[in-house]
């Protein structure tokens, strides 16, 4: 497996894990860059997840602020009008709602998609977040949770 992680901004970046050729292309804030970068492939949320961890950063991403979801909103515009993205949204039972993974739940005022209640979390072509089967194939949205 060989990978290649580049903090340059606007470059592209090719990486190869678990048999794929991704690309990643970096965002233009140096902030939001360094926090969040969306991969063109489509996968599980498994494996998404995991592909984000072997890039190095801490998982999906997380969205606490406006300005983190617009920045991912505009950053996925793309290929988010293909199939939607992963984030690192869960459903807990236990609360009987959605949480990030970093144990918050979403702000009161994110633009939501009411479905049936589903584990995985995701931000449709529309820019909604609802919720999915985990099987399903969406884009990766990567995310530190630091930076």
């Amino acid at each position: 497996m060989q990978t290649v992680i580049t903090k340059y901004p606007l470059v592209t970046v090719y990486v190869h894990i678990l048999g794929i050729l991704i690309s990643v292309s970096s965002g233009d804030s140096l902030n939001m860059q360094s926090k969040f970068s969306v991969l063109s492939f489509d996968a599980n949320f498994t494996v998404a997840e995991q592909a984000c961890q072997a890039l190095g950063f801490d998982g999906l991403a997380i969205l606490s602020t406006p300005e983190e979801y617009n920045y991912v909103l505009r950053l996925s515009a793309d290929v988010r009008q293909h199939r939607g993205i992963w984030l690192a949204l869960r459903f807990d039972e236990v609360l009987a709602s959605p949480v990030w993974d970093d144990g918050t739940v979403p702000a009161p005022d994110m633009p939501w998609k009411r479905e049936a209640i589903q584990p995985c979390g995701k931000l449709n072509t529309a820019g909604l977040l609802g919720m999915l089967p985990c099987d399903k194939l969406k884009y990766p949205a990567c995310g530190n949770r630091k930076y």
